[in-house]
């Protein structure tokens, strides 16, 4: 596993490579990106950083340095989708969207 904060400050591991299955958890954004989540203990990464992340993880592939054989999204609570809380909005499906485009679909927005 790989911590938030070290995607953010390193980027992807250079270690990582090949046969790669990919977990994220949407509570990687709480409260600064993802209000539609289970877990609202911490203060996740922004849209941008986890936007350059799933960039990053799709340049990967492109150049065949890791081959995705699986992948799941978890911890999602629709309750708050799409909603305002407190000034902050929720970006669940947008970040949805970006996982599949650049993880499954292979293109960049």
């Amino acid at each position: 596993m790989i911590s938030k904060s070290d995607l953010v400050k390193y980027g992807i591991p250079k270690e990582i490579e090949g046969p790669t299955y990919i977990s994220i958890d949407m509570d990687v954004g709480s409260y600064a990106c993802v209000l539609a989540c289970r877990f609202m203990d911490r203060v996740g990464i922004e849209f941008d950083e986890i936007t350059r992340i799933l960039q990053l993880l799709s340049n990967m592939m492109r150049d065949n340095k890791i081959v995705l054989v699986g992948l799941d999204v978890m911890e999602i609570d629709v309750h708050f989708l799409n909603e305002e809380v407190s000034g902050k909005s929720d970006f669940t499906l947008e970040i949805l969207k970006k996982i599949f485009d650049e993880l499954i679909f292979l293109r960049s927005n």
